[in-house]
This record gives C-alpha cells, structure tokens and sequence, in this order.
C-alpha cells in the first residue's frame, strides 16, 4: 500500500504538461442554415455554426445588413453558433447580405474572422458583383474606420439627401470597403459617418464622401498566384489559380465634412467690469449689431472691439465710465441664425450681463489692509502691461513680438528702438514702426527687422510710449535678444511636381503643420528650420486662397487633393536637403509615413508575436503592412490588387493613383 500511495504522488508532482503552439487560427465556417448562397428562402431566423465557440464583438458598429432594416435585426451567439433574427419582413426576388467585417472572434484567443459576409436570396438567383475601395480623410488621408458605404441605383443628386442607401458596408480598420451582392446595373457611390443612423445626408454636420462618376461594376477571371500558408503564417507553397476579379476594386472615396455649422450665440459673459464677451457657433462675415438699453452710454464711443479673424469670438471692451460701473448691462445683439430650415436669419437677442466683482472687491481689501499695516506708505503709478514676447533668444527669419493685455489706443513712432552690441558697447540703430499683427487683433503687435546672424541686440521700448484705451501708459521694458548663427538652422528644397496653385505645410510628429511655404516653378524652400523631424503634406490649392478647402455635395466640388511626403525628414544642425518629390509615385493611401498616422488597424496576436520576436534580432525591420492575413482579402500578399485596370467601359476609376 506504501509502494502504492508513493507512485501515485511521484505521478502527481510530475511537470505541468504544456499547452502546445498558441492557436492564432481564426474560427472556421461550417455551415449554416439557410445554406451560404441559397436561393428562394424567406428566413426570421439565421444561424451559421463554426468550428469553435464564437464571440461578437462592436457587433453594433461593424455588423451591417444590406438592404438595410427599418429594424436592426438582433444579432448574438449561441455556442458555436451566431444568431440573426429578422424584425422586418424581408423583400422578394432580392439578395440579402450579412457583413460582419471582423465582428465574430474565437472565444479564447479572440482570434477574428475578416471580411466575413453571407447571403442569400429570397429569389431564383443571387447577385454577386462588388464595388470595393478605400476610405480615407481628404484632409489628413488617415484611413476612415468604421464608416458607412453605399450605393444608389437612383442617379439623381437628391437621391443621397432624401432616401436611404440601398446596398451598404462599412469599412474596415484600414479605411477598406467592399459592397457585395449587387445586381448588373450603374451605382453612384457614397460614404458617410452615419451619425443620426438614417443612412441618407440629411444632417449637414455628417462627414460624407462622393464618387465623381457613375460606377458599374463587372468580373474578370484572370489566372492569379495564390500564396498557401502554415499555421504560423509562414510561406508554404505558392500555385497559380484562376481567379474572378470583382471590378473595379479600387475606388477612392475622400471623406470631408462641409463645416456647415449652425450659426447660434453659444455663449454671451461679462468677463469682468470692463469686457462683454460673446462666442457663437460659426464664422460670420460681419460682427453682431449691438444696441445699449442700460445704461444708456454717453456716446457712441463706448466700445473697442476685439475680435477673431472669423468674428466668431468676440470681446467689446467697455470705455464709458457708466457702464464700466454699472453692475448689470442690458444689450439688445442683432445677428445671423441659423433657423430650422438651415437658413440665416436676422435675430434679436436681449441679454443680461452681471458684472463679477468678488474677487475684485477682496484683492482691494487686502491691499488697503495691507497698506495700513505698511509704517511706509506704497504709491504706485498704474501703467497698462506691454511686453515682449521673447527676452533672451531671437529666430534669425522671426519679427520682434510683443502682447499688450489691453486694446492699445495710440503708439509712438519712436516707441520701441534697437540697438546693437560691438565689443561692449550699444551702437543704436533705429527706431521701428511696431505694427498690429492683423486686422482686428488689438493685443498682439510686431515690429519687422532684419537680423544679422550670431548677433547680439537690444530691444526697447520707452515708458509712456505706448497708451491704452483706458488712458493708461506703459512702463519701460528692455529685452536682450541673441539671434541664432546661421549653422545653427537648417535648410530644406523640395523639387516637386505640382503647380504653382500649391503650397506645402511642414509636420511635426503630431501632423501640426509649423511652417507653410508656396511652390514656386515647382521649388519650394524652407529656410531656417530648427533641427527636428519634420514630415510634409502638399495642397493642390485650387482656387489659391492659401488654404486647403473642403467639398461640397451640392456643388459638386470635392475637397483639394492633398498628398503627403512618404518619409520622415530628419534634420540636423547646418545641413542644406534637396528631396525630389513626385506625388504621384506613391499611390496616395500609402503615402502618409506610419509615424504620424493616427488610424491604425489592430495587431493580430499572431503578427504581436512576430513583432515580438523580431525585436530580439539585428535583421532590418520589415514593413508591418506586409503581413499577410489568409482571411482578409484586402492584405498585401494573396489579396486583389489591381490599381491600374483598365475597365471594359474605359473608365478607370482609380482616380488618383490609389492601390491596396
């Protein structure tokens, strides 16, 4: 019995046996009900079974069903099976199709299923073309995840703002959309961020796209080589097969939104005695009318106005003593509202504005107690504050910056003189005319000069040269200001194919443009550039406004082409860089440089574990876009990728070089 009991324990303590290689496979289909493609059924209720136990996940956000529902149908899982439950009455002599994208996972690795879609039809026959595509933002070509998709066979412009789409998908973690099922036919082609759920554009704040030109799908079969992999990913064989291409296969669809806000007071404040401040929703061409209903002010100078460069923020700062005094303002504020038909309308709001003394009351009382205590009694002159904006170091291509913390009334052209040091002394140089940095903006002023590298200068501005609307002067202020040498900087040249209506912004790793420069005969020069990682995006500025404008749906305008810079220019101090640019060698969804791309598709755990791995090897690092997933179609190796076709119509609908 001894011998016994210590074999069972010697067998009991032996090592934990291993769980074997980590399952990386996604669930496998195994059959359903109705079947995949079958014809002539009128279900309430699908069900298709795996292998394995299954898990929905974001099913709300990535599951559509196409045509769409009135009614969501409910969606869920039972065991090795997804369950979908139809609350409307399905259309005759029609094909259904159920997208679940990258919905349905494994139940313990959590492994997906990509690109996953079943059909059927309530008909004789199924339909079986495709529309397939990318989605990206117009402004900042990140991918656009999660999207709505869809086609109308109605042509008309009004179709998109008054009915629901009538096939839909949405796009994957890489911007990527494929619509199945659709019959023999011509499409329009539409995306949108489907906010209110009504898959139309009826709400002007939605971010939509439009494809140009009519769309109509058709296959090819081609011979193809197909790549067979192992379990862990890795090349096995590579055969040639023939294939069916579903076309075309490579729309580009660039979402914008049209920043048609409403125009409506947001917000209205008296931020202190002296300031009536105003916000509202959206820019506006002119500045509200106001009108003063108490205490009436003594003139009509009762006001200095500050205001954005869109009048969409406003300060009116306050000169009639009355009304500075006055604890409560009444104003009548005449402006543009957006109404309920989306249109400007003439309104007129009363307001009431409270002043805030508080704080104001209990910083004097501890200054007169704090006075009284004092055996010297303090006089101080108030003076209006007017400072510089940089004290020590100077940026060789940068004007002298200054800040007044209120409206400046007059400024002596004598104000602020220069001077430069030799060996130790301060030779003057001038005075400077000190400027407003815009129209509108009665805090923020600069002064032009051209600096002499390496040098050092000093700035001055003399005490009551500078007054404000309150009557008060500023003090005496004195900056010593080192400019930069020259090897300190450096430069960069772009020779680029792009007209001369372009201009180019300088990134920094936040994709923040920090410098913005014009082409000029296909050149364009950034001087001066603090080394840094700089990376670069291009603006077909069309209309030459200096700006990149959105689209427009009933305009028919898209957004201006932007292309980007496929590499991270990294500069050091004193270097001179020329990069030759050609937009157009790069289709435009693999442009933008992985670094500062904001939208990226989630690491399968099998390529987390390759990443993983690799990081323990010397070898180069291997471009993560070229891992290679056998169930998503769109993936570089094995997927379908035909950016160049030329359709049976002649019509290429890659528009601007697109490939993925």
């Amino acid at each position: 019995m001894l011998v016994l009991a210590t074999m069972l324990y010697s067998c009991a303590s032996m090592g934990r046996p291993s769980g074997g290689p980590r399952d990386y496979l996604p669930p496998i289909f195994v059959g359903s009900s109705p079947a995949q493609g079958e014809h002539n059924v009128m279900p309430k209720r699908v069900e298709i079974e795996f292998d394995e136990l299954v898990q929905l996940k974001d099913q709300n956000d990535k599951v559509v069903v196409s045509p769409s529902q009135k009614q969501n149908p409910t969606i869920r899982t039972s065991g090795r099976k997804v369950v979908v439950e139809f609350k409307d009455s399905l259309m005759p002599n029609t094909t259904y199709s159920i997208d679940f994208a990258d919905a349905i996972q494994d139940f313990n690795e959590s492994n997906p299923i990509d690109a996953f879609s079943f059909a059927f039809s309530t008909g004789d026959s199924i339909d079986s073309l495709q529309i397939s595509g990318i989605l990206l933002d117009a402004h900042t070509l990140e991918p656009q995840q999660k999207m709505l998709v869809g086609v109308h066979t109605n042509l008309d412009d009004t179709a998109f703002t008054n009915i629901p789409l009538e096939r839909i998908a949405r796009t994957n973690d890489r911007g990527q959309f494929t619509i199945r099922n659709l019959k023999t036919g011509r499409y329009r082609l539409f995306a949108i961020n489907d906010v209110d759920r009504d898959m139309m554009f009826a709400n002007p704040a939605e971010d939509i796209a439009f494809f140009d030109t009519i769309i109509e799908p058709i296959t090819l079969t081609s011979l193809t080589t197909d790549t067979i992999r192992k379990i862990n990913h890795e090349i096995d064989t590579v055969v040639e097969v023939m294939a069916t291409q579903y076309l075309p296969n490579d729309v580009l669809l660039s979402m914008f939104n049209e920043d048609r806000r409403s125009q409506y007071l947001v917000k209205y404040e008296r931020q202190d005695s002296t300031k009536l401040f105003y916000i509202f929703g959206a820019p506006a061409d002119s500045l509200p009318k106001l009108e003063i209903l108490e205490p009436k002010p003594a003139t009509d100078n009762w006001c200095t106005i500050d205001h954005s460069p869109t009048n969409d923020t406003i300060t009116y700062w306050l000169r009639d003593p009355a009304m500075i005094s006055s604890d409560t303002i009444r104003v009548a504020t005449t402006y543009l509202r957006t109404d309920s038909a989306q249109n400007l309308s003439l309104t007129t709001d009363t307001l009431i504005f409270k002043a805030k003394r508080d704080k104001a009351k209990k910083k004097e009382k501890k200054k007169k107690n704090d006075e009284e205590n004092d055996s010297v009694k303090k006089v101080e002159i108030p003076t209006t504050p007017f400072v510089f904006a940089a004290t020590s170091s100077q940026e060789i291509n940068l004007p002298i910056r200054m800040r007044a913390d209120v409206p400046l009334d007059s400024i002596s052209p004598t104000a602020l003189s220069i001077a430069i040091q030799q060996d130790s002394d301060w030779v003057f140089l001038s005075n400077l005319p000190i400027v407003q940095d815009r129209e509108g903006d009665l805090k923020n002023y600069h002064a032009d000069f051209e600096w002499e590298p390496g040098m050092q200068y000093r700035v001055t501005i003399d005490s009551a040269s500078v007054r404000d609307i309150y009557g008060l002067y500023c003090k005496r202020i004195e900056a010593t200001l080192a400019v930069k040498k020259l090897e300190e900087y450096s430069d960069l040249v772009f020779n680029v194919n792009a007209p001369d209506s372009s201009f180019i912004e300088l990134l920094d790793g936040a994709d923040k443009a920090v410098r913005v420069v014009t082409v000029e005969n296909g050149t364009a020069v950034f001087n001066y550039l603090a080394p840094n990682t700089y990376y670069a995006r291009l603006i077909i500025d069309t209309n030459r406004n200096g700006k990149w404008d959105t689209g427009n749906f009933a305009e028919h305008r898209q957004p201006e082409d932007v292309y980007y810079y496929n590499k991270a220019l990294k500069l050091k101090k004193n270097w001179e860089i020329t990069e030759n640019w050609d937009i157009n060698s790069l289709p435009v969804d693999m442009q933008k440089p992985e670094d500062i791309k904001k939208n990226k598709p989630e690491k399968k755990k099998w390529e987390q574990d390759k990443l993983k791995k690799k990081k323990g090897q010397n070898d180069d690092e291997e471009d993560e876009e070229n891992f290679y997933d056998p169930n998503n179609p769109y993936s570089n190796e094995g997927g379908s990728s035909f950016g160049t076709n030329q359709f049976q119509n002649g019509q290429q609908y890659n528009n601007r070089n697109r490939r993925y």
